[in-house]
């Protein structure tokens, strides 16, 4: 959502800070007028206005508590917008990087997933909370303020215009320089940052190769550009800051000195100028208001450019409109292409068979594998099953539709049980575990309560394995893809899930190193030198079953 649309999808509450502003402005001259009667009382001069029902003193106090509650409940409205509008991001952010990231992301491309999340959308959380809502709180206050000390001194309101028009204008002088700076600061404090997890990542290598002290002298280098570029900036932004806040007191000496002479000439009174020096002193704070919006909109602007580019990936794979073949059973691709194709081709599988998917080294098995999952799109052409295209599919029919275990597509963070369910939320307990004994699993720790933090160094190669093969198997899918995930599993957990996939009702596609899960293919799908050759063929010999074994053992 944009910011534009964003304000217009929240005019309740955008209505309420200008509301807020309104009641601000009035508190604020409310108390200019008690401090003004207060003054003029004490000193013995009859205010020009007399409000002998409320004593000055009264009304003063009573009008700052009322400044300070305003006060405070603009920081919370103006805080609210901003968390309200990084939420309203970071959910769409989420959704659109999971359907555009390429696939399982190393540790340094996690980062820079993450750095939006943490740096990006808070530095646009202070954009919108203290730089948007503060910017408009303070431009209507001193508007507002300006046109009410214009009613009776109209000259002092015009010198302060034209000095807050021009200190804005020196303060946007400065926005180009400090773009450019906060731009190299950014870029160097990544540069910085990645050279640090990658050396750290290789500690290892360094320290047998003795370049500690050279890797060292590296990062101090990286460090000095990174300090010499922020004082920079550090500069810039005092001096923002500097003209901000001294503008109460610009605004002060003017006051002063337009009114002093007024004073001498019996034409003001001191109450009406210590009046004007309180509403010199809100207005104060409005500008430091409109100076910290100023200070915030460059990070907040290159935060939303990041953003932007991010939200401009193309997804992995484009939903299209939903098209049916339903007389069509089992998987069909149509005129498929992956990058490692050099012409598309027409496979087809039926439900019952299962598919060894062959070929050497590099020759796009595991780029077909993520196809026909719906990790990533074709080169070109459609993937059918049972009639439905796979692109045009939502989440939860893919989900019923397809069960894949790979390595590329690995278990999260939770439990055991969660990660078991996660492909099929409905699974009960005793399916799971009616599942881990006909594949022979019951030696393994797979308890459903058992928490896994990390789950590639909490869990065996064989029992991470496990689990990858349950979570596609459960609930049946009509596509079963298995991704070399054989490999881990002890040999007798490979025979049973041979003895398991040879009877199974869906399309099975496979790569597999085990000679017992290889001999049970019905066809062969062989990929090599850009082309894909498929084969009928019979299987070896039937592969028994737990029970068929004990019977010829006997």
């Amino acid at each position: 959502m944009s910011l534009r649309a964003f304000i217009l999808a929240n005019k309740l509450r955008f209505a309420g800070l200008i509301a807020a502003a309104l009641i601000h402005v009035g508190t604020a001259i409310f108390l200019a007028s008690s401090v003004s009667r207060l003054l003029d009382v004490a000193i013995g001069r009859t205010p020009r206005q007399d409000y002998a029902a409320l004593d000055p003193g009264v009304s003063a106090t009573f009008a700052l508590g009322l400044l300070f509650v305003t006060t405070a409940f603009q920081r919370r409205l103006t805080d609210g917008l901003g968390l309200a509008f990084v939420h309203d991001l970071r959910i769409r952010l989420f959704r659109h990087i999971l359907r555009a990231a390429p696939g399982p992301a190393s540790e340094g491309k996690r980062a820079n997933l993450l750095l939006p999340f943490v740096g990006d959308l808070t530095a646009i959380r202070l954009w919108v909370g203290d730089g948007v809502a503060r910017l408009m709180l303070g431009c209507a206050v001193t508007v507002l303020l300006i046109g009410y000390i214009a009613i009776d001194h109209p000259l002092l309101a015009s010198l302060l215009a034209a000095t807050i028009a021009i200190l804005a204008a020196c303060a946007w002088s400065i926005h180009g320089p400090l773009d450019r700076v906060t731009r190299d600061v950014r870029r160097k404090r990544g540069g910085l940052s990645s050279f640090v997890a990658g050396r750290l990542e290789a500690a290892t290598t360094i320290v047998a190769m003795g370049r500690s002290g050279s890797e060292a002298t590296k990062l101090e280098r990286r460090s000095r550009d990174l300090i010499s570029v922020s004082m920079k900036r550090a500069w810039l932004v005092g001096a923002l800051r500097g003209l901000s806040q001294s503008s109460a007191a610009i605004m002060l000496v003017l006051m002063l000195t337009v009114m002093g002479s007024g004073v001498g000439r019996g034409e003001v009174t001191p109450g009406e100028v210590m009046g004007l020096v309180s509403l010199a002193g809100v207005m104060g704070h409005a500008l430091q208001d409109m100076g910290r919006s100023f200070e915030l909109f460059v990070p907040g602007h290159v935060a939303f450019q990041r953003i932007d580019r991010l939200l401009a990936l193309a997804p992995r794979v484009k939903r299209r409109k939903r098209r049916a073949r339903e007389s069509d059973t089992g998987l069909i691709l149509s005129k498929i292409a992956t990058a490692a194709m050099a012409e598309p081709y027409d496979l087809f599988a039926k439900p019952g068979e299962i598919i060894l998917l062959d070929g050497p080294s590099g020759s796009g098995k595991s780029a077909l594998m993520a196809t026909l999952g719906g990790i990533q799109a074709p080169s070109r052409g459609e993937v059918w099953i049972n009639g439905a295209e796979l692109s045009a599919m939502r989440d939860t029919e893919r989900q019923r539709q397809i069960g894949i275990a790979s390595h590329a597509v690995p278990l999260l963070p939770g439990s055991v049980g969660m990660n078991l369910k996660y492909r099929h939320p409905s699974a009960s307990n005793e399916e799971i575990d009616r599942l881990i004994g006909e594949m022979g699993m019951g030696g393994m720790n797979l308890a459903n309560e058992r928490r896994l933090n990390e789950p590639r160094n909490a869990l065996s190669s064989s029992e991470y394995a496990a689990i990858l093969v349950l979570r596609a198997m459960l609930g049946s899918p009509p596509l079963l893809l298995l991704d070399s995930v054989d490999g881990s599993l002890p040999d007798s957990v490979a025979k049973r899930l041979a003895a398991k996939l040879s009877t199974y009702p869906g399309v099975v596609v496979i790569t597999a190193q085990r000679h017992a899960l290889r001999q049970i293919a019905t066809h062969n799908w062989r990929i090599e030198n850009g082309g894909v050759r498929a084969s009928t063929r019979e299987r070896l010999h039937s592969v028994p079953g737990p029970d068929d074994k004990k019977t010829n053992a006997r």
